[in-house]
């Protein structure tokens, strides 16, 4: 099902607005100016906010809108990365950002754990905003801003999946350690 009453819902619909601006600012990357590709991109990132308030507003949560909002983070992000990277704007290091989801994704297929995938943490949602938001911004700031900024936020992108990959593979002992010392600081 798609939401809890079974209908599509407005948030997944605005996700779905997210993800056809998502595909125009990649079929468009090399024709559009830099200004409207930064502008696209804000207005995908500020849809992201819309459609969670929306999903928790009108209480339509739920699992398929909440790997749905992730795969078009995810699409969204790699797309900035290669558009910026396709313009000459960037160095191909710039894909790491647009491939952390990916070799998130798909490392089950290599590490075997019986431990669920984590679950995206206010820190990831605010690096995820911070690594966007650079990537959009370095379609019209100059270099080397442009790199710095990126290279900064992909930094702190980098330590939240470094982070998330400790939870879901990292040996038992730490992890039960770092939930008594938790429980403990939250008393």
């Amino acid at each position: 099902t798609w939401t809890p009453s079974g209908t599509f819902g407005l948030a997944n619909a605005v996700t779905t607005v997210r993800l056809g601006l998502t595909l125009g600012l990649l079929a468009g990357g090399l024709s559009l100016s830099a200004w409207t590709l930064t502008l696209l991109g804000v207005v995908v990132i500020h849809l992201d906010g819309i459609d969670g308030w929306a999903a928790r507003r009108f209480g339509t949560q739920g699992d398929f809108g909440a790997r749905y909002d992730v795969a078009v983070d995810s699409v969204f992000a790699l797309s900035l990365s290669g558009v910026l990277l396709a313009r000459g704007s960037l160095q191909p290091w710039v894909l790491i950002a647009g491939a952390w989801y990916y070799v998130y994704v798909l490392a089950p297929l290599v590490l075997v754990t019986q431990r669920a995938e984590a679950r995206r943490s206010l820190l990831g949602c605010t690096v995820f905003i911070a690594v966007v938001g650079a990537l959009a911004a370095a379609f019209v700031l100059p270099e080397p801003w442009a790199s710095r900024l990126v290279g900064i936020a992909m930094v702190a992108q980098s330590a939240s999946f470094v982070r998330s990959f400790w939870e879901r593979y990292g040996p038992e002992r730490a992890l039960a350690k770092g939930a008594r010392v938790a429980s403990a600081v939250g008393r």
